[in-house]
């Protein structure tokens, strides 16, 4: 899994215990908002409604835990909003039209159903703090063999999607039309939307675990005199995970999700484990031990943050860094490969958050 996450920040760490820290959330937790074109790992959950307590859970220091549900990775082909924009060149499909005047950003997916590939391109802007989008430009190919169908959805004004920095106790509202031009016919909606930043606390997934505040949004549409209503509740956090539940007009959860991203489109050398978040940090011997050529190193986080696994000769010399990321808390192991370097005894150390933490030896023996 690909999993190298920001590096120009620090997470403020837990204070004590499990306590959660109190965090906000800003445009470089977010990878700046351009210029990102990796996928995120996405995993769906077979069984949401196990998620329903976490629905109402609102308030300070809490922990929105998705360990009781199973999940299935999702397969995905484009760019995946939670974070994922690239800068508009100009050349995308649509981008000229009116409805997209101003377009700084896009975001791009494609499904493919039974042989037939469709794709929709979202165009943002950044408008007074606020992340607001302008609209939608879809291709889809005609099933019966005729030109591909064009559909143009726009807001009016741009809708807001949330505000940055975001923190706790934030609120956002807006009210606006939906216009869906398709094959020449125009259909407008009224949208309108609530949005309170409602809860901080610790976001748990089996991915890991990290500070995180909670964004609900409460959407209320109306078309032809029908009134649908639908919220969203969004987890966010500074190390590239993020979480998300779907809540029906009756308040039942009909989805959940929780994802990763790549937000620098690098790889990694540092690979996730399963199995519940330690309760302390640990550095594990290295297997096999002596070796030649490659080991492998465990070490386990209590809490998220900036990670740093380094090796060293006898001489206090570093020789080689294997993982200098932040992650978030959860069961990791590291290779070295040590083709090059002559027999002896190595030294390797974990440092988070700048504090050395452990320090083990290890034996090449060739």
């Amino acid at each position: 899994m690909k999993h190298k996450l920001l590096s120009l920040f620090v997470l403020t760490l837990l204070l004590a215990g499990t306590a959660a820290a109190q965090i906000v959330i800003d445009e470089s937790d977010l990878g700046g908002l351009f210029d990102i074109n990796e996928l995120p790992t996405v995993f769906e959950a077979t069984n949401p409604s196990a998620a329903q307590p976490l629905a109402d859970m609102t308030g300070a220091n809490q922990t929105f835990n998705f360990m009781n549900m199973t999940f299935e990775e999702q397969e995905l082909d484009g760019v995946f909003f939670s974070g994922q924009f690239a800068a508009v060149t100009g050349d995308e499909p649509g981008v000229n039209l009116p409805a997209f005047d101003g377009a700084e950003f896009y975001s791009m997916v494609t499904i493919e159903v039974e042989g037939l590939t469709s794709t929709s391109y979202s165009y943002y802007l950044r408008q007074d703090g606020d992340l607001a989008l302008l609209g939608s430009f879809s291709i889809s190919p005609d099933p019966t063999g005729g030109p591909d169908i064009e559909v143009v959805t726009s807001f009016d004004p741009p809708r807001i999607f949330f505000s940055l920095p975001m923190r706790f106790g934030d609120t956002f509202s807006y009210a606006g039309t939906q216009t869906t031009n398709f094959g020449g016919q125009e259909f407008t909606s009224a949208i309108s939307e609530e949005q309170e930043v409602d809860a901080w606390g610790t976001l748990i997934t089996p991915a890991g675990s990290a500070d995180a505040l909670r964004l609900r949004t409460d959407t209320q549409t109306e078309s032809f005199g029908i009134v649908s209503n639908f919220t969203s509740i969004s987890y966010y956090t500074k190390v590239g995970l993020f979480a998300s539940l779907g809540l029906d007009g009756d308040g039942n959860v009909t989805s959940a999700s929780y994802w990763t991203i790549d937000f620098d489109g690098g790889t990694t050398a540092v690979e996730p484990l399963p199995g519940e978040v330690p309760s302390t940090f640990a550095l594990g011997q290295n297997y096999p031990n002596p070796f030649n050529p490659a080991t492998t190193i465990p070490f386990h986080l209590a809490q998220a943050g900036p990670v740093k696994v380094t090796v060293f000769n006898t001489l206090g010399q570093a020789v080689a860094v294997l993982a200098d990321e932040v992650l978030p808390a959860g069961n990791y192991v590291t290779d070295w490969q040590a083709e090059g370097f002559p027999s002896g005894v190595y030294l390797y150390r974990l440092e988070v958050d700048g504090r050395t933490l452990q320090t083990r030896r290890m034996v090449l023996q060739k």
